[in-house]
């Protein structure tokens, strides 16, 4: 509808106006001239990874890219070399119907994926040497889009713009899906 797409627009500008920013603020720190927002293209720039790649994320430390793979219902996972950024597939593990996108946690333990087909949003442990995600646990929600933690590690936000819905969840609340409301000084999922 007319509305979706202006506030999509709206925040499409927002974003390009928050990179160019941040761009600014590199060139001012670093006294390098960065221009080039899209980049030159790399020698596997076109890196097959399987059927519907829609979102991706990065582990903290760099060396991992993981992309959820809507239409195959599958998450690739790629070793990135962080000298030239050039990424390898390493593995592609199976994931529940739909997976839409994934949101990897502050401190780099912890991927959250929102699978639209199966109205869940599922949380993988992540093994920091080999990249490799398993599965902890998850929650359903209605058809969930998009992921996002609060700044003080209290909240999960999880959007739904098939009902116009923003899930929130607790992270400090007890319950008994690892990741979702777990206290947080016995879990540390941060």
């Amino acid at each position: 509808n007319d509305a979706s797409y202006q506030n999509l627009t709206q925040v499409n500008t927002a974003i390009q106006t928050a990179v160019t920013n941040i761009i600014t603020i590199i060139n001012n720190i670093t006294g390098t001239t960065f221009n080039n927002v899209v980049g030159a293209p790399l020698g596997n720039a076109t890196l097959s990874v399987n059927n519907g790649p829609y979102n991706l994320a990065a582990s903290m430390d760099g060396k991992f890219v993981y992309v959820c793979n809507y239409s195959a219902n599958t998450i690739s996972i790629l070793s990135r070399n962080t000298s030239t950024g050039v990424l390898t597939v390493a593995n592609t593990i199976s994931a529940n119907t739909g997976p839409f996108s994934i949101y990897i946690s502050s401190v780099g333990l912890y991927a959250y994926v929102c699978s639209v087909g199966a109205s869940t949003v599922t949380v993988y442990s992540i093994n920091t040497t080999t990249g490799m995600l398993s599965v902890i646990g998850g929650v359903s929600t209605p058809t969930p889009h998009f992921i996002t933690m609060s700044t003080d590690l209290m909240y999960l936000y999880v959007t739904s713009s098939n009902n116009g819905s923003i899930s929130v969840f607790n992270r400090a609340a007890e319950m008994t899906v690892p990741g979702f409301g777990a206290p947080m000084e016995k879990m540390f999922i941060f």
